[in-house]
């Protein structure tokens, strides 16, 4: 057998086998860069897709789709594990894909005897991957611009790729460490580094379960924001391969962290509200450059936001920080007003951490705050209807001026059968809007119910399910109104969410617009009762389920 170069120059780490180890190394490193290239061309692919996606899913008479993939694409998976952890049939299928390209790059041509390759093909699977699962998140980076997905849907995506760099990380380490001499393992920079590394990767996974994420969010949070300063440089040490990679990661990082400073970091004044039972807080910011005292106007300055106002569109969420509480935590919510109003309002449950804080410092007499905002970002209103009788009012509040409020609507279209087209006129010409929210999820259905309630267009309606309704005086919600259903699931019960839908669809509409913000069980009862009205329906579904 041919006798192979040592990549470990100086050293003769290996316990046996040592022209076996060498044998495959260059065809390793060749297919595992082909795979580089390979992963750019499977970006690219996916903007076609997604460009050929929304011409498909435009509403179109001449267009009749196949009703059932349609429906199966849609769908929750069926198994009880798979249903938990994806929102649909098709993101479950994007996922397998790449998973199962991963695969084959790892075990293409590999020696079953060959430990040594294996364990370099998994390190090489896993490195390449950080890239991408830096790139996924970035709320300024390109991903949500092209897919116009919403940032809980491409948070979705990051969770798998991080799940697979960790796999392959943890498959690496092992290997190396079986087949090393014990001295190698404890001295060698490449061991001890790859330790840390894998130590990070194991701290973030645990902290992002969501028990973890939920009950704990501030070590969730300070976990993230420790290992994406100390993680790179280690790395970097790691090998000499990773430093290609680590640099593309810090390409992205600079970029997106230049983007955030020059558009999206505001310091403005808030005040805060808080409901009887101390379980809410109404948080109102004043988006007017003009109400900033002295010391406010020369950090706007220095944000480069000097006379600016803060301005938002519907669906959009931000980041704030409250130096006195926190410096460094920085929480996401959903702005629950319209730009049109006189504040950005956000609707907060009281949890343990800077929740609490905050909502003990508001009980002691303190209402009003200097805060630092991170936003706004989301672009989920690219799914909303168009409203074309009031989007001319509403143009000049957008974030861009050039740029409408909503976009033009991107249907999930399934059109009717040629029977049911001959009797269209039956059907009520204006379309359908049904917002439904469970507890704080009425930050994204309240300013769209105040957008569309007036218009000429739509018939909205809102489903309200909420354990207590003590909210209700500190927003601007008429809970008289015939299209308002308020379900208190304290007073009431579980609330039959199916009659509550048909409730308001008494009438036959043509195109159904389903609207919701819950949690996971309320937004998997969503989907399903969406996908069945497409049998009959062009039905649109923007469904925000919580992450935090």
């Amino acid at each position: 057998m041919a006798t192979h170069k040592n990549p470990f120059v100086g050293e003769d780490p290996f316990k046996k086998d040592r022209d076996l180890i060498y044998l495959h190394i260059g065809f390793t490193k060749k297919i595992t860069w082909g795979y580089q290239y390979f992963m750019v061309a499977v970006l690219l692919a996916l903007l076609v897709t997604s460009v050929l996606n929304k011409w498909l899913r435009r509403p179109n008479h001449n267009h009749k789709p196949h009703h059932w993939i349609q429906r199966l694409w849609h769908r929750q998976p069926t198994l009880p594990f798979l249903r938990n952890q994806f929102s649909s049939n098709g993101v479950f299928f994007n996922i397998t894909i790449f998973y199962v390209i991963n695969t084959f790059v790892l075990f293409y041509k590999l020696p079953w005897n060959d430990q040594f390759n294996f364990a370099l093909r998994a390190g090489l699977v896993s490195s390449s991957n950080i890239p991408l699962l830096y790139l996924i998140p970035l709320k300024s980076g390109p991903l949500l611009h092209l897919f116009e997905v919403s940032y809980e849907t491409i948070i979705i995506y990051h969770k798998w790729v991080g799940i697979l760099v960790v796999m392959t990380a943890v498959l690496h380490g092992l290997a190396f460490f079986l087949m090393l001499t014990w001295d190698y393992c404890l001295s060698s920079p490449k061991m001890l580094t790859g330790y840390f590394c894998l130590f990070v990767f194991l701290a973030i996974s645990v902290s992002s379960v969501k028990f973890m994420r939920t009950r704990f969010y501030e070590m969730f949070y300070y976990i993230h924001l420790c290992s994406f300063i100390l993680f790179l440089p280690v790395f970097f040490k790691h090998h000499y391969v990773c430093k290609t990679f680590v640099v593309i990661v810090a390409g992205f990082l600079v970029y997106d962290r230049l983007i955030r400073y020059i558009w999206y970091l505001w310091c403005l004044n808030c005040t805060v509200k808080v409901t009887r039972n101390s379980k809410y807080m109404v948080v109102s910011i004043d988006p007017r450059s003009s109400s900033l005292s002295k010391t406010q106007r020369v950090i706007a300055k220095l944000l480069l936001k000097n006379k600016k106002d803060f301005r938002w569109r519907p669906s959009n969420h931000l980041f704030i920080t409250i130096p006195s509480i926190s410096a460094f935590q920085s929480h996401p919510f959903t702005i629950a007003s319209l730009p049109s109003d006189e504040s950005c309002q956000l609707i907060i449950k009281v949890h343990n951490g800077f929740t609490r804080k905050l909502c003990e410092r508001v009980q002691h007499g303190e209402q009003s705050f200097t805060c630092f905002i991170n936003g706004p970002y989301g672009t989920s209103n690219s799914q909303l209807p168009t409203d074309e009788s009031i989007l001319g009012q509403v143009q000049d509040s957008a974030v861009h001026e050039s740029s409408p409020l909503i976009k033009k609507v991107l249907y999930t279209t399934v059109e009717r059968t040629s029977n049911s087209l001959s009797s269209i006129e039956s059907f009520n010409p204006k379309e359908k809007i049904i917002l439904v929210s469970g507890g704080v999820g009425i930050s994204l259905t309240l300013p769209l119910l105040k957008h569309y309630e007036n218009s000429e267009d739509f018939e909205t309606s809102l489903i309200w399910i909420t354990r207590s309704e003590e909210l209700i005086p500190l927003i601007d919600l008429d809970i008289t109104k015939s299209n308002i259903t308020v379900w208190n699931s304290t007073e009431k019960g579980p609330a039959d969410l199916e009659q509550l839908l048909y409730d308001y669809m008494e009438e036959t509409y043509q195109t159904v617009h389903i609207i919701g913000c819950g949690p996971s069980s309320l937004m998997s009862s969503l989907r399903s009762f969406a996908v069945e009205k497409m049998k009959t329906n062009r039905v649109n579904m923007v469904l925000e389920e919580f992450s935090f």
